[in-house]
């Protein structure tokens, strides 16, 4: 018979399984988030889909990851901001609108948001007004204005931005 001491018998059966494994699964997590900036609901997903940890170890883990400076949601929120207007060519609105679906806090983006040059979204802006005006095609100029100031608001572009400078192409 083999002796137990104090500690076996305290244990729950696989208790050293899972938490060896939520250790793997943090450090895989640590890897990913030293290559790229992560939010919060990003790496939960991540989390989730690699399968096998219950709620509170992954909890735990997020809180880790965000301790240790990992995860910063507001690191996270200034980088995708500023990404997605030179990249995508988003303008304001939808790159709100896509930090407010990642769970990112309001304060946060408003932060993020103020923190674009305003020159270069402009120019961002302005670009993409002169593209849309070589390339639409309307009836008359003021069928024309109404569908480029649609393609700009989809883009995420705020209207008074995109109808001064229209203003000034047109």
């Amino acid at each position: 018979m083999t002796s137990m001491t104090k500690k076996d018998l305290s244990a729950e059966p696989g208790a050293t399984d899972r938490k060896a494994a939520a250790r793997a699964v943090a450090d895989r997590a640590r890897r990913l988030c030293a290559s790229r900036e992560y939010c919060i609901s990003d790496i939960r997903t991540k989390i989730e889909g690699w399968g096998g940890l219950a709620e509170g170890d992954i909890e735990k883990i997020i809180g880790e990851l965000t301790s240790e400076k990992f995860i910063d949601e507001q690191r996270y929120a200034s980088a995708y901001a500023g990404d997605k207007l030179r990249y995508n060519k988003w303008g304001r609105i939808k790159i709100a609108y896509n930090l407010r679906m990642k769970g990112i806090p309001s304060g946060i983006i408003t932060e993020a948001l103020a923190n674009i040059d305003e020159d270069e979204y402009r120019e961002v802006a302005s670009r993409i007004l002169k593209s849309l005006a070589k390339t639409s095609k309307a009836a008359d100029k003021n069928l024309l204005r109404v569908k480029i100031l649609r393609s700009m608001q989809s883009r995420g572009f705020e209207y008074a931005i995109s109808a001064e400078l229209l203003k000034e192409i047109l």
